[in-house]
């Protein structure tokens, strides 16, 4: 007697639905990845302002003032160098300093770029849509914002 062998194989209908299942699971699971990817730039952006901040209370309280707009010391140099008390960059004696050992990079653009309010007046709003980056900072009182506002990040908050 002769015995048949019957292959042991999935059929095209077992196999058609493991990939309808797997197709519908990564389309409920991939969304719940990206998401997170930009609660945590908005979460790395919030961070930095937090310590922008902190900085620029240390620095007023070591120097008397806030980092001036001179127009040739960006505050990314303020903060990053040695400096004396009457704000003059001296890497090699400076009393002051450093109060960053480099400035935040900009979690949305991945560039390090601050924009200085030269004027006494609040930094304005920034325009809904606005996405360049970078941080607003007044040099007379110190406020320094994020220069980002859409949904995800409100500029009347950062």
């Amino acid at each position: 007697m002769m015995r048949r062998h019957r292959c042991q194989a999935f059929t095209l209908v077992e196999v058609l639905i493991v990939v309808v299942i797997m197709a519908v699971l990564a389309a409920t699971i991939i969304p719940t990845f990206s998401d997170s990817t930009n609660e945590a730039k908005v979460s790395s952006a919030k961070t930095n302002i937090g310590t922008l901040r902190a900085v620029l209370a240390l620095y007023k309280s070591g120097h008397g003032a806030f980092p001036p707009n001179n127009g040739t010391v960006s505050l990314e140099v303020s903060l990053t160098q040695r400096s004396d008390r009457d704000h003059t960059i001296n890497a090699s004696s400076g009393v002051y300093g450093p109060y960053l050992q480099e400035f935040p990079v900009d979690p949305f653009t991945g560039t390090v770029k601050s924009v200085t309010n030269s004027s006494d007046q609040p930094i304005a709003a920034v325009p809904a849509g606005t996405t360049t980056g970078g941080y607003n900072y007044n040099p007379s009182t110190g406020e320094i914002r994020y220069n980002y506002n859409t949904t995800q990040l409100p500029a009347s908050t950062y």
